[in-house]
């Protein structure tokens, strides 16, 4: 068994740097969160200004979603509960003061029956006493003096008892692996390892939410952009026809397909515009959690937010990361050890209880007063030395048994479940490596598709311009153009998001986004 005091120690190191992180986290997101609002008071002071603006590369949003998230401050304040819990079980290893004192007075009859007798008994101790990690060995560390006065002792005079010493108790058959104060602080350590899990869990399923709205805002963005410039095109096309029907070389048939597509196109751009809207919304509240501070700030983006490199890709690498990295695999194998210290525990409340006991100090004996007493255990006259062992042993054990059988079960239900939880990881990275090619390949191929629109078009205007074409075939042609825009972007978005995804399948999220996280504070 690993030894438990180690395992503690290092258990509560991880945690307390955790606690660190998370405090140094929650200031950083403070200052960025500050410089944020400061946009936004500036915006609201006046009806008249335009709304605020505020460059927030990925990057940012991050940083200061760290500190605002609503969800992630819920598991930041469970982690330091899950630490005072640890501290709190370590507490039961703290030595205990301890100090009594006692008088007694007895009267009645002598041992003959006729004459009266009274004794006065005083019994004084005090010392420091409790329980050590190591295998359940209990101590007791003081001094003990009872003084008795009265027709029961010898002389007629004080009779005075002292020892000063130390006593020893140690199990073992039960209590010898594993007692209730062990389990119980190596159980709140892993807790808190659970909890640290846990919130690297939540940041990873926060800011990947963060990043996929970020995602989403630059695609509907550009989209705009995409739109306008169709508008642009059908407008202008709208206008040059019109002229032409005025001076009487075109047909208003052209002119009014020239209309109709233009119509569209605005109504297409208004539609782009409303989604980036949302999509900034979306954003927002991921963000800042505070849509009524945050109403009339506007997101901006940097140019070419979405781009695309060829992808290179390591299966296996990534299958073994993601086997030692991810939060929710962590998470199953703490339950395991968890349940394993159950098991533990049950296997050693099973057994007999046997206990070695002793103890060796200076005694006095039979000294008349106190001070006597003393003098004695100063000057070390006297030593005193004791062994002892006590057994005892429920028959039938039957509570015992069956907590063990129950702790064993529960054991191996819970290694099928660590069991599943690897094999869906390994089929998340799989499934996110191909879908990052297949993306990459949509990418390529949009993009071709983008070249040979535009130039399809380029000729197809030349050819109007000389009276061989049609405005009909133009209007077709720019129409294919932005669909072809369009479809590159949405490739372009899917891709991020598969490389998004593939990080979050190794349990790299928070380190593909620069945050510290638990394993860096470790």
């Amino acid at each position: 068994m690993r030894h438990f005091s180690v395992a503690a120690e290092r258990g509560i190191g991880k945690i307390a740097l955790m606690a660190s992180f998370l405090n140094t986290a929650w200031q950083h997101g403070k200052i960025l969160l500050t410089a944020a609002m400061a946009f936004s008071a500036l915006a609201a002071a006046g009806a008249e200004d335009p709304p605020a603006r505020i460059a927030l590369p990925l990057d940012e949003c991050v940083r200061i979603a760290v500190a605002n998230n609503l969800a992630l401050r819920q598991k930041r304040l469970a982690a330091r509960e899950a630490l005072a819990d640890a501290l709190s079980a370590r507490g039961a290893f703290d030595p205990a003061l301890e100090a009594s004192g006692t008088h007694t007075e007895t009267s009645g009859g002598s041992a003959e029956g006729t004459d009266a007798d009274e004794t006065r008994t005083d019994a004084l101790s005090a010392g420091i006493g409790g329980t050590t990690p190591f295998h359940g060995l209990r101590y007791d560390l003081g001094l003990e003096m009872t003084s008795s006065s009265g027709g029961a002792t010898s002389s007629g005079k004080d009779d005075t008892d002292a020892f000063l010493g130390l006593s020893l108790v140690q199990p073992l058959l039960k209590g010898l692996r594993s007692d209730a104060a062990r389990h119980a602080a190596r159980t709140a350590v892993l807790r808190a390892e659970q909890a640290l899990c846990e919130l690297d869990r939540q940041a990873q399923e926060s800011l990947s939410a963060v990043e996929d709205a970020w995602i989403a805002l630059v695609a509907a963005r550009e989209l705009v952009a995409v739109r306008e410039e169709a508008e642009r095109l059908a407008r202008q096309l709208y206008e040059d026809n019109a002229r032409k029907v005025a001076i009487g070389t075109l047909s208003r048939l052209d002119e009014r397909q020239a209309a109709a597509q233009a119509a569209s196109a605005r109504a297409a751009l208004a539609a782009a515009r409303q989604a980036e809207t949302a999509a900034q919304n979306a954003l927002k509240t991921l963000v800042f959690a505070s849509q009524r501070t945050t109403e009339t700030l506007e997101i901006l983006l940097p140019d070419n937010a979405l781009s695309a490199e060829a992808p290179a890709l390591d299966a296996a690498a990534a299958a073994r990361t993601a086997l030692e990295r991810r939060p929710d695999i962590r998470i199953a194998r703490l339950a395991e050890e968890i349940q394993r210290a159950a098991v533990e525990k049950a296997r050693s409340d099973r057994l007999p209880q046997l206990d070695l006991s002793g103890r060796y100090g200076l005694a006095a004996r039979n000294e008349d007063g106190w001070s006597q007493a003393w003098d004695a255990l100063s000057g070390a006259d006297r030593t005193e030395w004791r062994v002892g062992v006590d057994f005892s042993f429920p028959i039938g054990n039957r509570a015992a048994r069956n907590a063990l059988r129950s702790a064993e079960l529960a054991s191996d239900r819970l290694a099928l479940a660590t069991a599943a939880a690897e094999e869906a990881a390994l089929v998340e990275v799989s499934d996110a490596a191909n879908g990052i090619r297949s993306a990459w390949e949509a990418c390529e191929a949009t993009e071709e598709a983008v070249g040979y629109a535009a130039d399809a078009l380029d000729a197809e205007q030349r050819k109007l311009e000389q009276g061989k074409s049609t405005s009909f075939v133009v209007l077709q042609l720019q129409k294919d153009l932005t669909d072809a825009k369009k479809d590159r972007i949405d490739a372009l978005a899917a891709y991020a998001r598969q490389r998004a995804a593939f990080a979050k399948a190794q349990g790299l999220t928070l380190e593909r986004l620069g945050i510290d996280g638990p394993d860096a504070a470790e």
